[in-house]
């Protein structure tokens, strides 16, 4: 995929890992953290040289959309699907957002977010 056309998806992404590295950590929360960050690294640097495809990087930019619309089950939904289908390819990147996932969740039901109770609707 071409990263120019994913620029406001990767600027989304990093302003919701900022966010969650801005709110306090919990002790067991730092090793997820840490994961996040460095697979979010990894996933902007592989998109930049051309090396995510189109469809993966469009999925991302799906959850990306999911997360910010605190619909967090949802996101969880089109994560597992790209761990069905691209997870030999893209493991060192697709494992940090399982975490990103779960503590953005986490983070908007402690009221971190401004998110409701309700985010895991559908």
């Amino acid at each position: 995929a071409d990263s120019t056309n994913y620029k406001q998806m990767l600027d989304d992404l990093l302003s919701i890992v900022t966010t969650l590295t801005a709110n306090p950590i919990k002790p067991g929360e730092k090793r997820q953290i840490a994961e996040v960050e460095k697979s979010t690294a990894i996933f902007s640097k592989r998109l930049a040289q051309g090396d995510i495809a189109t469809d993966v990087a469009t999925k991302v930019g799906d959850i990306v959309g999911m997360l910010k619309r605190h619909n967090y089950h949802a996101a969880n939904g089109i994560y597992t699907s790209l761990v069905n289908t691209v997870w030999k390819e893209h493991k060192d990147w697709l494992k940090g957002f399982k975490f990103l996932i779960q503590l953005s969740g986490k983070n908007a039901q402690s009221g971190g977010g401004g998110g409701s109770n309700q985010q895991w609707a559908m």
